[in-house]
């Protein structure tokens, strides 16, 4: 599980960082970090039951022993895809949701708002989200 977990999280964050880095670097912050976690999202999205069971079917069949019990791990890898990817997922949209709401309010109006202001209302954004 942890293997698959470190690569899930390795190819997310490839995935983002290139995007970042490298497509459609003109447009702002905000917009720059919701299309870098679109990709990383669809990146590690995998249907892990229906692509799952056919495979290990495949590769094990009905063996006795442990293993003939590789639907435990394919379980396991879903519930940590859920309690782990998720709300990273979640967050990173919510942080660049905020900026670009703050982008948008910085074009439209000229009071500059503090960086401890502009914090508060991003953590107030993700924890109401």
């Amino acid at each position: 599980l942890a293997a698959c977990t470190l690569g899930k999280a390795t190819v997310m964050a490839c995935t983002f960082l290139v995007t970042w880095f490298l497509y459609n670097t003109s447009e702002s912050t905000g917009q720059r970090m919701l299309t870098a976690t679109v990709f990383a999202a669809y990146v590690i999205s995998s249907n892990d039951f229906a692509i799952g069971f056919p495979v290990v079917d495949a590769l094990y069949g009905n063996k006795e022993g442990p293993s003939g019990q590789m639907e435990v791990y394919i379980a396991g890898n879903s519930l940590i895809s859920s309690m782990l990817f998720t709300p990273i997922i979640m967050v990173l949209f919510q942080v660049g949701d905020s900026l670009k709401k703050q982008e948008q309010e910085q074009g439209s109006e000229m009071q500059q708002e503090s960086t401890v202001s502009k914090g508060i209302h991003m953590v107030n954004d993700i924890l109401l989200n």
